[in-house]
């Protein structure tokens, strides 16, 4: 017995010393302390997939050309990954409403056993083997809940509704980010346009007041001058041209590509409205139609009914239920010994319950009390929403409105200040004005270039923002042409 005994211990040690070392082997350990980094163990490390990366960077775009806006529109929608996140959180969401529909279809189990053991529980009074084997199937249908799975499975379905439209919402945020980061590429590669502009008027300058000291009317006083305005002039040009590579790289990964992808995109095509089109007699009806086009208030709409059907599914949880079942088994018993018999039995039964939990701990009354919550948080999230997206037409209402003017007025002063630079020149060539005059003159020059840039860049964003908050945007649109602003 004694040898029998440390055969088992050793054989138990022997395992769990195998158990534990299996285990070692992939358990990660935190830091060793505050303030030194973590080191991956290779196991680890080798676990770091880099197919998405590989995947990503295998992508092609779908033209050798300049790209239009609805190109890009039509990449970002095939590759972005958030539009993909948001949409696989529809599609567990739809499983989740089929796993609640499932309690209305009975539940059937099939399962098998096989026993061997010793026995000396027999007439016999001796010890026998003994083996037992055989199937057994059980059904159970849930008959009656008072209203418990009904509830369940309409909050599923609102529940799915609401991730539907929030999936619509990411969906023209997503195509918002691409117009705002194609009309951010254009600017930036306008703006390249309008400091190259400085800088040749720069040169100009400088060039007329080498000129007048060669020819011994001018100083070298305003050759300076003019040379560090010039210095400035190719300074601001670099500084457009790294925004133009920070622009491509944004639009790059809105479209779900690698930042150092090369983009080029050719200029808008649509039209931009007038400012007589932006009426403010009808805002209200705008942010009316507003909210029923709007995706997010929508999600939340479907979000609060599906928090009303589960404070209806806590209130069933009070309640008995009818359940109706039954179990069918055979089982083969086999013994050694030759002096018993085998017996074979099966059992067959049928069952129709009642169950009633008649006392939780309160667990269901504080599962009501919080459904109850969540619905009134809903609720407010709902007028939260509603209210929000009423300010967001109202804001980018006017914002359109004012860029608008400011665009035609940047556009008038740009014209007025290109004509007083060359009269500027001419005098100063003349000899009638000082370099202090021409240098103003260039600085405004260069002001209107820049200000007549940030202007039609804010024309754009502020009609794209508009689009946006009045829901009018959809993946059938090439760009923003066709949102209107009259009364529908």
């Amino acid at each position: 017995m004694k040898n029998r005994t440390i055969k088992a211990s050793g054989l138990w040690l022997s395992v769990v010393g195998l158990t534990s070392l299996i285990t070692a082997c992939h358990t990660p350990t935190t830091p060793p302390e505050a303030g030194r980094s973590w080191v991956a163990p290779e196991w680890a490390e080798t676990r770091a997939d880099q197919e998405d990366w590989a995947a990503i960077r295998a992508q092609t775009l779908s033209t050798t050309g300049t790209l239009t806006l609805a190109e890009l529109v039509d990449q970002a929608l095939l590759a972005n990954p958030t539009l993909q996140n948001s949409w696989a959180q529809a599609r567990q969401s739809e499983a989740r409403m089929q796993q609640a529909r499932s309690a209305y279809y009975p539940s059937l189990s099939a399962n098998a056993a096989y026993k061997a053991g010793r026995s000396d529980n027999n007439t016999l009074g001796e010890a026998s083997s003994l083996t037992q084997y055989g199937p057994d199937a059980s059904i159970s249908w849930l008959l009656l809940d008072l209203g418990g799975r009904s509830a369940r499975v309409n909050a599923g379905i609102d529940e799915l509704l609401s991730y539907n439209y929030q999936y619509n919402q990411t969906l023209q945020d997503l195509l918002r980010d691409v117009q705002n980061a194609y009309y951010n590429l254009y600017s930036a590669q306008a703006a390249v346009l309008a400091a190259q502009s400085t800088v040749d008027s720069s040169a100009k300058t400088l060039e007329a007041t080498q000129a007048r000291e060669e020819a011994g009317l001018g100083i070298h006083l305003d050759v300076l001058q003019a040379q560090t305005d010039h210095e400035q002039a190719l300074y601001k040009l670099e500084d457009a041209l790294a925004m133009v590579k920070t622009a491509q790289g944004a639009l790059a990964s809105t479209l779900g590509l690698p930042a150092d992808t090369p983009l080029e995109i050719a200029p808008p095509e649509q039209a931009m409205p007038s400012v007589t089109n932006l009426t403010e007699e009808r805002i209200s009806s705008i942010i009316d139609r507003s909210l029923a086009r709007r995706a997010d208030v929508a999600a939340a709409q479907a979000a609060l009914r599906a928090a009303e059907y589960a404070v209806k599914a806590a209130n069933s949880d009070y309640w008995p239920t009818l359940t109706a079942g039954g179990q069918a088994d055979k089982t083969w018993n086999r013994f050694e010994n030759d002096a018993l018999t085998d017996t074979d039995s099966y059992t067959y039964l049928g069952y129709l319950g009642l169950s009633w939990t008649v006392f939780d701990g309160f667990l269901n009354v504080n599962k009501k009390q919080e459904a109850l919550a969540n619905q009134e948080a809903l609720r407010a999230q709902l007028r939260g929403a509603e209210l929000a997206a009423g300010t967001d037409v109202w804001n980018s209402f006017y914002s359109l409105k004012s860029a608008l003017k400011k665009q035609v007025f940047a556009r008038a002063a740009l014209d007025s200040a290109n004509e007083a630079y060359s009269q500027a020149l001419d005098s100063y060539n003349a000899g009638l004005k000082d370099i202090t005059f021409l240098l103003s003159s260039q600085a405004s020059q260069a002001t209107a270039n820049s200000t007549l840039v940030s202007a039609e860049n804010e024309m754009y964003i502020a009609l794209v923002a508009l689009a946006h908050a009045t829901g009018s945007l959809s993946e059938e649109q090439s760009g923003i042409n066709k949102l209107t602003m009259t009364e529908e």
